[in-house]
């Protein structure tokens, strides 16, 4: 009984071992039949309409395009379906550049308006889709544009910028940026009233090093109708670490007609600025000068003002920032 036993068992296993094999082979001729089937049918050719992007390329000189325009091209092409697979799934199709050489004015028209005929274009078409895609016909058969003249004026770069830095840090000098001024161009009635040109905002936190950065410069006009000569700025910003200090200084009366009777309380002030602390040990007193205004005084009081100082520090304060004043008979 036990022999009995154990030869079913084994029996089972070779049946449950035939069955599985069987399923694998199945399998595997199915995958090999399916990708077969796949080249076969991947490898003939297709009529198929592939939509491409198009770029306009010899704009007549000083002219702009003021209308709506495709920016796509329907191109019917005979290709593989390998080519339609790529272009479907894994590859954007190529930009077309459309030369406007052979444009046609419209009878009738005041000079502004145009039309180019798609056909005249199958060859330069071709030349840019491949030889892979045979061109058979291009939708729409024809494109109009209506022109305008351009006007084109330099106007001034203007940073956005949201900047916070470390304890003690701050910009050293000045923040440089390139170019600080563009060329724009384009529809008179817009470029008449652009005073400048705004870059992308940009938040920096606690800085406390030299950085540079790449800012786009925002273009929110209609589209075509303003050109920028410039599509990007490159900005630096150097930091330094700063430290206070402060100097005690006279003060000079200005514009009193040498009047010896003129006494000021008090005639010191103090006066604390910023410096970087690579400029600290070249700050000396002998480059401060503050004086006091003698035909601005109100109410028996004259304020102080710095007339010369270095130009690496940052005033911060002056105490007092009002003296007094007394005649002396």
């Amino acid at each position: 009984m036990k022999y009995e036993a154990k030869d079913s068992v084994n029996t089972f296993k070779l049946k449950k071992d035939t069955k599985r094999r069987k399923v694998y082979i199945f399998m595997i001729c199915f995958f090999i039949s399916t990708a077969i089937w796949c080249l076969i049918k991947l490898s003939n050719v297709y009529d198929a309409e592939i939509k491409y992007p198009i770029k306009f390329i010899n704009i007549p000189e000083k002219k702009l395009i003021v209308n709506e325009v495709d920016s796509f091209m329907v191109i019917q092409v005979k290709t593989t379906g390998f080519n339609l697979l790529e272009y479907t799934y894994f590859k954007k199709p190529y930009l077309v550049s459309i030369d406007l050489t052979k444009l046609y004015r419209k009878t009738n028209s005041n000079n502004q308006e145009y039309y180019l005929l798609t056909s005249l274009l199958q060859y330069q078409i071709q030349q840019q889709i491949g030889k892979k895609n045979q061109l058979v016909s291009v939708k729409p058969d024809t494109l109009f544009f209506v022109f305008e003249n351009s006007f084109s004026k330099k106007v001034p770069v203007k940073l956005n910028l949201d900047l916070s830095f470390k304890k003690q840090y701050a910009i050293y000098d000045s923040i440089k940026f390139v170019p600080d001024s563009i060329i724009v161009s384009g529809s008179y009635n817009l470029l008449k009233n652009i005073e400048f040109i705004e870059t992308e905002k940009k938040n920096i936190n606690n800085l406390s090093a030299n950085t540079e950065l790449t800012l786009r410069l925002l273009n929110n006009y209609p589209k075509n109708l303003i050109n920028f000569g410039e599509k990007t700025v490159k900005v630096i910003l150097p930091v330094e670490k700063y430290t206070e200090s402060s100097v005690d200084l006279p003060v000079d009366l200005v514009n009193d007609n040498n009047h010896p009777s003129i006494k000021l309380f008090p005639n010191k002030v103090s006066v604390t600025f910023l410096v970087a602390m690579k400029d600290f040990k070249f700050i000396n007193n002998e480059e401060f000068t503050a004086v006091a205004d003698y035909t601005k005084r109100i109410d028996n009081t004259l304020k102080v003002y710095l007339l010369r100082y270095p130009s690496k520090v940052r005033i911060t304060k002056i105490d007092p920032d009002r003296i007094e004043y007394i005649l002396i008979k």
